[in-house]
This record gives C-alpha cells, sequence and structure tokens, in this order.
C-alpha cells in the first residue's frame, strides 16, 4: 500500500522501509515511523481490568501528545518543501490517524469531514470504528 495523502505527505505500510528508490524519487527526507513510535499502545493485555484501564488512559494521553507533536513536525517539513511518508505496520492502524490530526490541526477541517476525505483515498481507514476516538478528542482540545 503506497497512497500519497496531500501534497508531499505519503502513507505506506512497512513494506516501504525496503524500497529506497520509492524514497530516493520522491525526495522523502521525513520518515514517521509508527511501528517504533506507537509501539506502547496496546500493552496491556497481560494485567488485570483495573490496571488495563489505567494503562489504557495512559495510552490515549500519550497518543494525543504524540499527534500534537508530530503534526507539527510534518508541518515544519512541509512548509521547507520537503516530503514525508508515514509508516504503519498495515498503512490503516495509526497513519490515517496522524493525517486526520494534521488535517483538523492545519487544514481546519472537522474530524467528520476529515475522515471522508481521508476514506476518499483509503476506503479501509477507520473501517473498524473510531478505536482512538478519545486520543483525537484530547488532540482537539490541545489545539484549541
Amino acid at each position: 500500500m503506497l497512497v500519497e495523502m496531500l501534497g508531499g505527505i505519503w502513507i505506506s505500510d512497512k513494506k516501504i522501509l525496503n524500497n529506497t528508490g520509492f524514497i530516493q524519487d520522491k525526495n522523502i527526507s521525513g520518515i514517521v515511523n509508527c511501528i517504533k513510535d506507537l509501539d506502547f499502545i496496546n500493552k496491556n493485555n497481560e494485567y488485570n481490568t483495573y490496571i488495563q484501564q489505567n494503562i489504557k488512559k495512559y495510552e490515549i494521553i500519550r497518543f494525543s501528545d504524540y499527534l500534537y507533536d508530530i503534526t507539527e513536525f510534518i508541518h515544519k517539513r512541509i512548509i521547507n518543501g520537503e516530503n514525508i511518508i508515514i509508516i504503519c505496520k498495515s498503512g490503516i492502524e495509526f497513519s490515517p490517524y496522524i493525517i486526520l490530526s494534521y488535517i483538523i490541526r492545519y487544514g481546519l477541517v472537522n474530524p467528520d469531514i476529515a475522515v471522508k476525505m481521508i476514506r476518499t483515498k483509503i476506503l479501509e481507514a477507520f473501517k473498524e470504528g473510531f478505536k482512538f476516538s478519545d486520543a483525537i478528542s484530547r488532540f482537539q482540545k490541545k489545539i484549541s
């Protein structure tokens, strides 16, 4: 999977890391690796329910903070004329949430419209619902 979501912002699965030709051809200078950056999400299965709930709250806070920082990183790169690729395991697990956050923050678009925009390019995006809606809500509060 490989999709240019916005001018200079690409989304792909982890296979793209083996395709240095594409990265060079598209002059991509920034790689956002969600596999590494967001490895803390969904690591609570071995704990009891109470601890799982606390870990989930922590994940929401940490993910929303990440969205704030990564959208700023992407925006600075785009303003400087650089191209970015956002990578996650399947290409639809976390990358659409980063694009969603970017569109909300810098495109000033509400989340419902932003989701529809993303789904014009990636039909599978948000197909399982809005798993990280709490993190997006917290992110929106932070940027307003």
